[in-house]
């Protein structure tokens, strides 16, 4: 409404209608494009009261409707488009931070992720737990029944652990075999029976389906905030190794303080 009148104050010799797309724009960015229609529609028939009321005169009354009509076509073509730029856009950030064979976090946004709860645990000062696991004897399900069949394991367990934890907590495909499991405000016993439990679930999941591997499950749980998170994932990364070289199939859980 602002618009349309500074519109008419500022007479029809002087081009104003590029304005009009600032409340559309943000109808598009904020709201959604079905909305966005509304204001186009209201934006227009503003744009024709200025146009008619400031003295613009037309050779024939067809003029001014053709042309509001243009223009609430452009307005329409802008909320439109925009709309479709901003569905890829968020698909392409999606993607960009998703492992799209298992739906779970990707490695570079895990990173970016555990960044940003390490420093919300550092102001809260809550402990917090993360973990790595394993698919022990993953290679010989891809040798053996091929790659598809591996794959279809990967989407299991990305899938059991997904299903069985809190939303909160992120869940990461590192790469290959290898994922992560992240706990915020999750002390050592707490994330304790949450290790055990997952593991319990995995377990019959794979007898279940006959396949014959296991998981070798390294966590720490961190009640100290000055580490960074390449040390925290060393750490980590080293528990679960200690597992698999110990003969896998096991869990080992430490406290830093």
């Amino acid at each position: 409404m602002l618009l349309g009148y500074i519109d008419l104050y500022t007479g029809y010799e002087f081009s104003f209608s590029i304005f009009y797309l600032i409340p559309i724009t943000f109808t598009v960015l904020y709201a959604d494009f079905r909305f966005s229609i509304v204001i186009s529609i209201i934006s227009a028939a503003f744009w024709l009261f200025a146009d008619i009321y400031s003295g613009h005169k037309y050779q024939n009354t067809i003029y001014p409707v053709w042309n509001t009509f243009m223009r609430l076509g452009y307005f329409l073509l802008h909320s439109f488009f925009l709309s479709k730029f901003l569905i890829l856009y968020k698909i392409t950030k999606q993607n960009a931070s998703i492992d799209l064979l298992t739906n779970a976090v990707n490695s570079r946004f895990f990173h970016e992720l555990l960044n940003q709860e390490l420093k919300k645990s550092q102001r809260n000062k809550r402990p917090f737990t993360l973990i790595y696991m394993d698919l022990d004897n993953f290679k010989s399900v891809n040798d053996t029944y091929g790659h598809l069949a591996g794959d279809s394991l990967l989407k299991l367990i990305s899938s059991l652990i997904i299903k069985n934890v809190r939303t909160s907590d992120i869940f990461a495909r590192l790469g290959g075999d290898e994922f992560a499991l992240f706990l915020p405000e999750t002390g050592f016993e707490e994330s304790k029976q949450i290790i055990k439990r997952l593991k319990q679930i995995a377990d019959m999941e794979f007898s279940k389906n006959n396949w014959n591997v296991s998981l070798s499950i390294g966590a720490v749980t961190f009640k100290t905030f000055n580490l960074s998170v390449e040390e925290m994932i060393l750490q980590t990364d080293n528990l679960m190794y200690k597992v698999k070289k110990k003969g896998k199939n096991n869990i080992e859980h430490n406290l830093r303080e």
